[in-house]
């Protein structure tokens, strides 16, 4: 989920510069993950405080300041997008969770990573359908 976190942060950069506001500029690094699979699934309640509170509030603001502007409407979707996929990494730990807690194992070569809009999907083989986060075509996630 590092690396969908480090498209989530792409994205919105790419919406300041939008909004001419490239002195916001953030250095986007290959994500580092540390930590055992137990701690990375403490992560639910961060997940579920994004899409509770954060990008809603975030979303709210926007639209009060700035209405339906071209701009806004790209900061808009990038908030959107990141708020959605944050659903689908809030399924996946709580599935997670519950397969740890059973002691059960999921294969980790089968998550594939929207490289728009960093939303995950678990499938055998790669996603032939389209993201049903941002809608792009499966020719845009890669294996991770």
């Amino acid at each position: 989920m590092a690396r969908a976190e480090a498209i989530h942060i792409g994205n919105h950069q790419r919406a300041l510069e939008k909004n001419h506001e490239p002195q916001l500029k953030v250095k986007i690094d290959e994500p580092i993950i540390t930590g055992s699979l137990a701690e990375n699934i403490e992560a639910i309640q961060g997940e579920h405080e994004e899409i509770s509170s954060m990008y809603p509030s975030f979303i709210a603001q926007i639209k009060k300041c700035h209405g339906k502007d071209f701009v806004a409407k790209i900061a808009l979707l990038s908030l959107i997008w990141a708020m959605d996929a944050e659903k689908v990494h809030l399924t996946l730990l709580q599935f997670a969770s519950k397969q740890l807690s059973n002691k059960e194992d999921r294969n980790p070569e089968n998550f594939y990573l929207c490289r728009v809009c960093g939303s995950l999907v678990y499938e055998e083989k790669t996603p032939e359908e389209i993201c049903p986060v941002c809608g792009h075509d499966s020719y845009f996630y890669s294996k991770v």
